[in-house]
């Protein structure tokens, strides 16, 4: 399954370098919301099968339309995808 997530900024925006991590504490963290022993087995566990592990939950980069890159971050405005 793979979910789609749009944002946006109607003022500029200072995203951190490490803002994927960010994003993956408020998704789990919105997850715990409602099930919270289904986000801390995702978050800890993940799946097994054949003796191996995976993670069920991963994030691609957030692509914006206008950007400029700075030593803090990106920043940006207007729609982020």
């Amino acid at each position: 399954m793979r979910i789609i997530v749009e944002f946006f900024a109607p003022g500029e925006v200072l995203l951190p370098w490490d803002y994927l991590d960010r994003l993956r504490g408020l998704f789990y963290h919105a997850m715990a919301w409602g099930r919270p022993k289904l986000a801390r087995d995702v978050h800890d566990e993940g799946f097994s099968g054949g003796g191996k592990r995976y993670k069920l939950v991963t994030f691609s980069l957030l692509y914006p339309e206008r950007y400029e890159l700075t030593p803090e971050g990106i920043r940006t405005r207007g729609r982020l995808r």
